[in-house]
């Protein structure tokens, strides 16, 4: 078997090789033989196949360049070419739609599509366009290729200068040794040119140029003076933005610049700049605050045309080290405020900052209880999962806080096999209070627990269920028979599940 293995990856290695050298890369057929030669099916491109494969390449310079030149010249022609065609097809939709006067907004959409798919002029649309699949598979020979950027790094900010928003991928796999400062001159252009709106893989490209400025601290100081000078609002905005990321303390000239701002463009046409200087104005931290700033502040906390403003405006007064009543009554008021937009809401900012105060947000203490029991009521465990931050952050209540999570997690075993089962989050939470609260489970309450266990794990792969048979271990100190015991269940379960189907 294990000779079969090594035979089908050299297979595979000189397949890829010889693709690599003809620049064959929409070649889908050969694509498929060698990702089946390596991990057995070739139902999705699985990109860690081609990682590892590519890594194995002597010549990866060479085949990394090359595919960068191709993708400058092919690129433009393929997505001139889709988005013309797409465009000669969407003037057929629009003809069919009058032609069978089709309403879109009916509730019953199932006729309306049998008749277009029916009609033979029509059968096109429906169809995959050429050039849709030659873009499909662009994209997954840079997510292929996404390690590999330090091989040719002036080639490639020539590409990502071009088409940012596809190749950032790349740009998180350079290092930071390979950045020059001439660089970030792409960047400011990229602002300017608002090509840098998007977000990928939870790196927005203002937190990415953070490590120009820890490599390059004199453009960070530079801001102020760039602020002034260019006549881009979207640069503008991006050049705050880039100071409220900052993880570290900033210069006392640069608070000053933020505050700054901030008194200008409060009553300001461009509100985006003022919103960008708010959410900055939490690195205000050692400078003076005037009082009509910090009354500006607390005017937002009841803003209610922009939703994320009373956020802003909390973390801004946490940030300037404001401690009156009145702001700590406003904490103890946003609990209630669970709803939001973004995964952001008064509720979980307001927790954060608690947190954040460490035992000066102890206050809480007994709001935090009511809404925990209100949730467990509900059964709401969106509500429980937002709460369990709070829950973790003090050790000292979790004698307070176990016992009422235990005796739900009890109840929630007692329910139907569909309905015990309980959010990832919560259980670790759980988990953490019952280690810090010495509680270990008897034969009862195991039995108990396995039950919601069973309906947590079922679902899980393999690699996300060691993290719980860890924590078992670590938090519980549980008998190593009872976790082999819950893997042997585990493994059976596979099984019965992959039989059925």
């Amino acid at each position: 078997m294990a000779n079969n293995t090594m035979i089908s990856l050299a297979k595979a290695q000189t397949l890829l090789l010889d693709l690599l050298d003809q620049q064959d890369y929409f070649n889908v057929k050969l694509m498929d033989q060698i990702q089946r030669l390596v991990i057995g099916h070739d139902h999705y491109f699985e990109v860690q196949c081609w990682q590892d494969l590519l890594k194995q390449d002597t010549a990866i310079q060479k085949h990394f360049t090359d595919f960068l030149n191709f993708y400058l010249e092919a690129f433009p022609k393929i997505q001139q070419g889709f988005e013309q065609s797409m465009t000669v097809q969407m003037q057929k939709f629009d003809t069919a739609l009058r032609k069978y006067q089709i309403n879109l907004m009916a509730n019953d959409q199932t006729e309306i599509w049998n008749q277009l798919q029916s009609d033979s002029e029509m059968a096109s649309i429906f169809q995959e366009q050429s050039g849709q699949q030659q873009l499909i598979y662009l994209n997954y020979w840079l997510q292929a290729f996404s390690p590999f950027a330090e091989h040719n790094v002036s080639l490639f900010w020539q590409v990502f200068q071009t088409y940012p928003m596809e190749t950032f991928d790349l740009l998180l796999q350079l290092p930071e040794s390979d950045l020059k400062a001439e660089n970030i001159e792409i960047f400011y252009q990229l602002f300017e040119e608002e090509k840098l709106g998007f977000a990928i893989s939870g790196v927005r490209p203002t937190q990415y140029i953070q490590y120009f400025y820890n490599q390059f601290p004199e453009f960070l100081m530079e801001i102020p003076q760039r602020f002034q000078q260019t006549s881009s609002d979207h640069l503008k905005e991006k050049l705050i933005a880039c100071l409220s990321d900052r993880p570290v303390l900033l210069p006392e000239s640069l608070q000053q610049f933020i505050l700054d701002t901030f008194i200008e463009y409060v009553k300001h046409q461009n509100q985006s700049i003022f919103n960008m200087s708010l959410d900055a104005l939490a690195q205000c931290k050692t400078i003076i605050i005037p009082t009509e700033v910090i009354q500006n502040l607390k005017d937002l906390l009841h803003d209610d045309e922009v939703w994320f403003r009373p956020m802003s405006a909390m973390r801004a007064l946490h940030g300037i080290g404001v401690q009156e009543q009145w702001f700590k009554d406003h904490l103890l008021d946003a609990l209630d405020q669970p709803y939001g937009c973004d995964d952001e809401s008064p509720q979980n900012t307001s927790i954060d900052l608690l947190v954040q105060l460490k035992e000066n947000g102890l206050y809480v203490t007994d709001k935090i209880t009511q809404l925990l029991n209100e949730a467990i009521l509900e059964n709401d465990q969106d509500a429980i999962k937002n709460l369990s931050v709070y829950l973790e952050a003090y050790p000292q209540l979790a004698n307070h806080y176990q016992p009422i999570l235990w005796q739900w997690i009890e109840s929630l075993s007692q329910q139907a096999e569909d309905e015990c089962w309980l959010n990832g989050k919560i259980l670790k939470t759980f988990l953490q209070l019952s280690e810090w609260a010495k509680w270990q489970p008897n034969a009862q309450q195991w039995q108990s627990l396995e039950i919601v266990l069973h309906e947590v794990l079922e679902y899980l792969s393999a690699e996300d269920r060691e993290e719980y048979f860890e924590l078992l271990t670590q938090n519980l100190k549980l008998d190593q028979k009872i976790i082999q015991d819950l893997k042997h269940w585990c493994e059976a379960n596979d099984q019965e599940n992959h039989g059925e189907h």
